[in-house]
């Protein structure tokens, strides 16, 4: 599977230092060269860092810069590089990998699949890509930063916390 990326996403890797993670997945991760160069400046060599590791920025298509206009138009509450993620999506028919709620309820809106930080970790256990253990620390580090840098759901981080834990004993 294909899935389009964001910028808010990095954050909560980048945060639990696990950046390198996604990329373990067995899908392809995209983003928009535009977004890439303007909103991936901090920390500093994080675009050469996803680079690397096998984010693929994409150009955008005529018709994806006139849709993300009038998306901007519909959404006046997402930015231009949410909608420019959106409007990707929508014309390539894939699905967006975001942490951004309103992000998330635009897209929904177009009838187009989310995902978010929460599902790559449970892909990556479901996978086998890493440990019970290692899942559940980063399900610690992710609880510990709620509020901060990370604005995720405590409630189901703490649910899969348990449910692991549960697991292992």
């Amino acid at each position: 599977m294909d899935l389009i990326t964001d910028t808010n996403i990095w954050i909560d890797f980048i945060t639990v230092e696990a950046l390198k993670l996604p990329f373990m997945l067995r899908h392809q991760l995209f983003i928009c060269k535009e977004t890439f160069i303007d909103e991936l400046l901090f920390p500093v060599g994080i675009n050469k860092d996803l680079l690397e590791y096998g984010l693929k920025p994409i150009e955008m298509e005529e018709i994806e810069y006139i849709k993300a206009l009038e998306l901007l138009r519909q959404y006046p509450k997402l930015s231009t590089y949410d909608t420019i993620a959106l409007s990707i999506s929508i014309n390539r028919k894939i699905n967006l990998l975001t942490g951004d709620k309103r992000l998330k309820q635009a897209a929904k809106d177009f009838g187009i699949k989310t995902h978010g930080t929460l599902w790559v970790f449970d892909e990556l256990l479901h996978d086998k890509t890493i440990s019970q253990k290692d899942y559940i620390k980063y399900m610690e580090k992710l609880k510990e930063n709620c509020g901060k840098k990370i604005r995720l759901p405590i409630l189901e981080i703490e649910k899969r916390i348990k449910k692991c834990n549960f697991i292992i004993k």
